[in-house]
């Protein structure tokens, strides 16, 4: 059982930069943390992005971010969240705000949200958009574009 959760939760977003990553094996390569202690990853621990749970509280926020999870050994690689997509009815739930436009060159790294919904025990699906990055030895940008599903549950 998760810690409660704090007022305002970080979710972290950790990517493995160290591999070739395609819309196939993104998910294997992806580990999660928020505020609360929670982690998860698929690296052995039996956990899957589409399990991966951050409860967040009622009126409270939430902000999303990314990360490289090897930094050390990868300097010029970077993670950038650049769209969250609450659908499926799930809209109204959180006010997010700081979405960064396209190209996501110079825009926030982050996304905001204000949790306005009621709580539920259900979870709610929904998208991140990523884009991860590298500075090539020519200073040039090469960048790519995946998405992953984890799920939020709002209390009180």
């Amino acid at each position: 059982m998760p810690a409660p959760p704090l007022t305002n939760t970080l979710v972290t977003i950790y990517v493995n930069t160290a591999v070739p990553l395609t819309r196939d094996n993104i998910k294997s390569n992806v580990w999660f943390a928020d505020t609360d202690g929670d982690i998860i990853d698929d690296h052995g621990t039996g956990g899957t992005v589409e399990n991966y749970l951050t409860e967040i509280k009622k009126n409270g926020n939430v902000t999303w971010v990314g990360a490289v999870q090897d930094i050390r050994a990868y300097p010029s690689d970077y993670v950038l969240i650049t769209g969250i997509d609450m659908s499926n009815g799930n809209q109204n739930k959180i006010n997010l705000s700081a979405m960064p436009s396209s190209p996501a060159n110079g825009n926030p790294t982050h996304i905001n949200g204000r949790v306005t919904g009621n709580a539920s025990p259900l979870p709610m699906s929904y998208t991140i958009s990523i884009r991860v990055g590298r500075i090539d030895s020519n200073g040039q940008r090469i960048t790519q574009d995946l998405t992953i599903d984890p799920r939020l549950r709002i209390i009180n």
